[in-house]
C-alpha cells in the first residue's frame, strides 16, 4: 500500500495559507489559463518518508519508529526556512507548485535516521529522507500544451504569495495511507500523534500576517 510519514499543518495555519493559495490558484486558471489543479487544503502536508508499497503488517513497525522521534521531541517547535512558492521540480517543465525550503540538515538528529536502512523503514524512499527537502504541494499540473511557464512565472512575481517561515506550524505527525481517485488523491490516517507547534502565535494583524500576501 502507498503510504507516507507526514507532518500535518496546524489548522489555523492551514486556513491562513488556504485563503491566499486558493485565490492565487483561481488567478492562474482564469487570468493565465494554467492547467493547474488545487490540492485540497486538507491534504497539505510535508512528506517525511514515502513508501510506494508497504505491507499492512509493517505499519505498526514503522509507527513504532515514528513514536521514537515524537518521544525525543525532535519535531517539536519545528520551523523550516521557507523560501517561496515555486514551480517544482523544474521551472521549465513543472509538475507541481509547492511551498519549498532548502535541504534540512537537522534531519540527522531524527531517530528515524538510525534505522533508515533497516526493515521496515528501508522499504521507503530512504535516499530522499537522508537528503530531506521540505515542501508542501499546493497545486498539480494537469496536462496542457507545452509553454514557457518559467518566463510567465517570473512576469507575475509580485502576485506570487509570500509565506514567512513562522506562518507554517505543525501540530501532528501521522502515517497517512494514500489511495487514488480519478480526480485527486485520498489520504487516510492510519496513526497520528501530536507534536508541539512552533512557539508564538500567528494572528491577523501580526507582523507575520502583514508579510504574507
Amino acid at each position: 500500500m502507498r503510504c507516507f510519514i507526514a507532518l500535518e499543518l496546524e489548522e489555523r495555519c492551514r486556513e491562513l495559507l488556504r485563503v491566499r493559495i486558493t485565490q492565487f490558484h483561481a488567478d492562474l486558471r482564469s487570468d493565465h489559463d494554467w492547467p493547474v489543479q488545487l490540492v485540497p487544503p486538507a491534504n497539505w502536508h510535508v512528506t517525511v518518508l514515502f513508501f510506494r508499497d508497504l505491507p499492512k503488517r509493517d505499519h505498526d513497525g514503522v509507527w513504532t519508529e515514528v513514536l521514537r522521534s515524537v518521544e525525543a521531541h525532535v519535531w517539536d517547535d519545528l520551523v523550516f526556512p521557507w523560501e517561496d512558492v515555486e514551480l517544482w521540480p523544474n521551472p521549465s517543465r513543472p509538475g507541481l507548485i509547492c511551498l519549498a525550503a532548502p535541504p534540512y540538515l537537522d534531519v540527522k538528529r531524527w531517530p528515524l535516521i538510525e534505522n533508515a536502512t533497516k526493515a521496515p523503514l528501508n522499504q521507503g524512499d530512504v535516499a530522499k529522507l537522508l537528503n530531506f527537502r521540505p515542501h508542501i504541494t499546493l497545486m498539480r499540473f494537469k496536462g496542457g500544451r507545452a509553454r514557457p511557464y518559467s518566463q510567465e512565472w517570473k512576469a507575475m512575481a509580485t502576485r506570487i504569495p509570500r509565506v514567512p517561515p513562522t506562518a507554517i506550524r505543525f501540530d501532528r505527525v501521522s502515517l497517512l495511507l494514500s489511495d487514488s481517485s480519478p480526480s485527486r488523491p485520498l489520504y487516510t490516517r492510519a496513526f497520528s500523534a501530536p507534536i508541539r507547534p512552533a512557539l508564538g502565535r500567528y494572528a491577523p494583524g501580526s507582523e507575520e500576517a502583514s508579510q504574507m500576501r
